[in-house]
This record gives structure tokens, sequence and C-alpha cells, in this order.
């Protein structure tokens, strides 16, 4: 139960920043390197949220984040990914991969989803909540530093939010490319 409650965000249910941070020190580099497999690692933000919560009240915003982390959830489901709760209007996720095509098309489909949902949010120019997301590849692991990663993932985050695009912005760090 003590374990249950540092792992997980209490407003979500999924897992947070400290249990990310645990899950990538132990990842089995050596195994990962050797069966070529690629780690997908991205973050995503609700676009615009402090004023959401502004206008809107602090329930619904906190709806907002429910319904956003079941939608991150159930589309990295269909690529053994895990999803995180990072911080405020941030989650995170993961996914190990030799293919990385469907877990790329899942990651892309969110903001797709979300468009569908059209939840309102009259102070955003389109008027419903979007979300940006910032992505990297690799498969560098006898280099892996995770501090780096996050750091590639959130300046391609902040690319992707500045473009007002609505799309995610991947970094490919893989040594084939």
């Amino acid at each position: 139960m003590v374990e249950k409650i540092a792992t997980t965000d209490s407003l979500t249910g999924i897992y947070n920043r400290h249990y990310l941070n645990q899950k990538m020190a132990k990842l089995p580099l050596q195994a990962l390197e050797q069966q070529k497999t690629n780690l997908v690692f991205f973050i995503l933000q609700i676009d615009w949220f402090k004023n959401y919560v502004d206008y809107y009240g602090f329930e619904k915003g906190d709806e907002l984040l429910k319904t956003v982390s079941k939608l991150v959830v159930n589309q990295l489901k269909n690529v053994n990914g895990t999803v995180y709760r990072v911080g405020g209007s941030q989650f995170a996720g993961t996914s190990i991969d030799k293919d990385i095509t469907k877990t790329l098309t899942q990651i892309n489909e969110i903001e797709i989803l979300l468009n569908e949902l059209a939840i309102p949010h009259a102070l955003s120019m389109e008027k419903i909540v979007h979300v940006s997301i910032g992505i990297v590849i690799y498969d560098q692991f006898q280099q892996f530093d995770f501090n780096e990663l996050y750091k590639k993932a959130d300046r391609a985050l902040y690319q992707a939010f500045e473009t007002q695009n609505h799309k995610a912005i991947v970094i490919d760090k893989r040594h084939s490319n």
C-alpha cells in the first residue's frame, strides 16, 4: 500500500514521476542494446491548462487531467507502453519495442482523439483543448542518460507548443539514422 502511494498519482491513478525515475534507473540497458530495441519516450502537455483552470475552475481542471490521462493510457495499452503524470498538466510515456511505427501512430492519434472529444476551452484560439507532445526515439543504451533524454523530449515539447500546430515533434536519436 505504501509503495502504491509513493509511485502513483493520487488524482489520475497512473504512475508518477518518482516511479518513472525508478523505472528508467532499472532499464536492462545491455539487453536492450543487444536486442536492437528502441525506446520511445515522450512528454505531453495540456496546452493553456492554467488558463483552463482559471476560467473553468479546479474541479473541471481535475476532470480534464483524468480525461487526458485515460486517453493516453488507452493509446499506449496497444503498444505495451506506460504512462506517468510528471507535473501539473504534463504526462510522460515510455514504450520499448523493435518496431516503433505503431507506437508513434498511437501517440500521434492522441491529439486526433482529443479533437474528437472537442472539450471546450474558451481561452484557446480554437476554443477546444489541445495538447503538445515532444517525442524522442532512442537506441544508444551504452551511453544512456535519462536526464539528457528528458531534456531532449522537453525541448521537442516546447517546439511543438511554440508552433501551435498541435502535432508531435520527434527527435530521432537512433544510430541507424
